[in-house]
């Protein structure tokens, strides 16, 4: 029983010990703050709208809080941003009510200011932003409840709000924006109708790069000739042009396909040339790919864009070609045969045009494309030399000889026997001599003719050495350059 007693009296001891230690710990404080710590200011681990007060008196802490607000306002940036417009917002929508913040302030507390977003100031800053009937879609709401919180704690000091984050899905419009189309070969239609049971729609995310080679990849479509991966990226080239997406990179041939549309072609091949394009936009799109009546379609699906886009191919130019001859023994004197045609080089610009409510915003230079011309190769006979010509003299000497003998009935009569006989040898002699003239005039053309493409050949280099290696001068009639051919 005295045992008990004992214990009792210690174990009450050690439970007053205790009581009186966390008091003492806790309320010492308060102790302390009542004795030297005056009644107007701030408790440690206080802060309004960010700001630290913390052993601040009320009207100094104040102070900071309105100089802070001032600050924030004078010093940050919001930009709204919807679709291809982003501008800055006005700062000056923000209402900071100062009284109602400090009063609302509690000690050993993080509060927020008091701020109000003029509603009418936000309405006629969208209204002149997207207009109204896309204002119509979006959430005013909950833009001024977002802007509100952003504002009350004067965290961020710059920043974008998106738009089409606010507008509903019910309201959200998914439509044709753009498309193209090519007519194919048959040969065509059999390798992309492979393509399009793989892969018939593809997704550019927004904010997003789109490389044709890497989604080939990354969809196992790497078994295609490079010109059915042309025919495809030039569709879909062309589709881009009439949107706001960003070509990164686009080639085209030396020769412009016959398949292809003059400023639309991009050629790709396997691992070397590609087409790549930004998606600008905070949305997605989507890319759908058919066949109809022996033609490629590309179309673009998603939100309508605030601006219209249409590209344009202008200040066309066209340039000769070039004629190259070459010389062949197998060719008889005065012949000679086309083995190339020819055709004109071109060059074009394509534009793109950008329009707001009918007004012309800008226009866009998205490339230069310049096919040179394809010479005219024609291939003749050797001239003959004038040196192997006859001379004059021979030449009148076999007249007077014709002359003579025609002159000479009397001999003729005398002896029909012997003179059918002279007649016959006279005939032969002057087949020989027509057949000799006449060789003599293929050679004087073949001689002329070697005359003017010399001094064509001269010309053609005194001008070859005065032009660049990319270039024509359209002015120019065609020119010629000889190149010996043995055969």
């Amino acid at each position: 029983m005295v045992r008990d007693v004992k214990f009792l009296r210690v174990f009450l001891f050690s439970i007053i010990c205790i009581v009186y230690l966390f008091s003492f710990s806790h309320l010492s404080v308060f102790a302390y703050e009542a004795f030297f710590t005056k009644e107007d200011s701030y408790a440690t681990g206080t802060t309004i709208a960010g700001i630290d007060v913390s052993k601040m008196e009320k009207a100094e802490a104040k102070l900071s809080v309105q100089t802070g607000l001032a600050n924030w306002q004078n010093t940050s940036s919001f930009f709204i941003s919807y679709k291809e417009r982003k501008e800055a917002l006005p700062m000056d929508i923000f209402e900071f009510d100062l009284e109602k913040t400090m009063d609302e302030a509690q000690n050993e507390s993080q509060s927020s200011a008091a701020v109000n977003v003029n509603y009418s100031k936000l309405n006629q800053f969208l209204t002149n932003f997207v207009g109204g009937e896309e204002l119509s879609r979006i959430s005013v709401k909950n833009l001024r409840r977002d802007l509100t919180n952003t504002a009350a704690s004067l965290n961020s000091s710059s920043g974008t709000l998106h738009l089409e984050a606010y507008v509903p899905k019910k309201l959200q419009k998914r439509q044709t924006v753009s498309q193209a189309s090519l007519k194919l070969s048959d040969e065509q239609i059999a390798d992309l109708s492979t393509w399009l049971t793989k892969q018939k729609k593809l997704t550019i995310k927004g904010n997003t790069q789109f490389s044709l080679l890497e989604n080939a990849k990354a969809n196992d479509l790497v078994d295609f000739s490079d010109d059915s991966l042309s025919l495809l990226g030039s569709v879909l080239y062309e589709m881009f042009t009439n949107t706001d997406f960003e070509i990164l990179e686009r080639h085209t041939s030396r020769e412009l396909p016959k398949w292809a549309h003059l400023g639309y072609e991009a050629r790709i091949l396997n691992k070397k040339l590609d087409l790549v394009v930004f998606n600008p936009n905070y949305l997605s799109y989507d890319v759908t790919l058919e066949m109809k009546n022996n033609e490629l379609h590309a179309s673009l699906k998603g939100e309508p864009f605030l601006y219209t886009y249409a590209s344009e191919v202008k200040d066309p130019q066209q340039f000769k070609p070039k004629i190259v001859v070459q010389y062949a023994t197998s060719l008889l004197p005065g012949t000679g045969q086309m083995i190339e045609s020819g055709e004109n080089g071109q060059l074009v610009k394509v534009f793109r045009e950008v329009r707001w409510q009918g007004q012309s915003v800008k226009s866009i230079l998205l490339g230069e494309d310049f096919y040179p011309p394809v010479h005219r190769v024609e291939l003749r006979a050797f001239p003959i030399s004038e040196e192997n010509l006859p001379s004059s003299d021979d030449m009148s000497g076999s007249e007077s000889n014709d002359s003579a003998t025609e002159s000479d009935p009397a001999t003729e009569d005398s002896n029909p026997a012997n003179n059918s006989g002279e007649t016959d040898a006279s005939l032969e002699e002057n087949q020989n001599t027509d057949a000799t003239q006449n060789a003599i005039g293929d050679q004087t053309t073949t001689s002329t003719e070697k005359t003017d493409d010399t001094t064509d050949n001269k010309k053609d280099d005194e001008s070859t050495k005065s032009e660049s290696s990319n270039s024509i001068d359209s002015s120019e009639g065609p020119k010629e350059s000889e190149q010996p051919v043995s055969k």
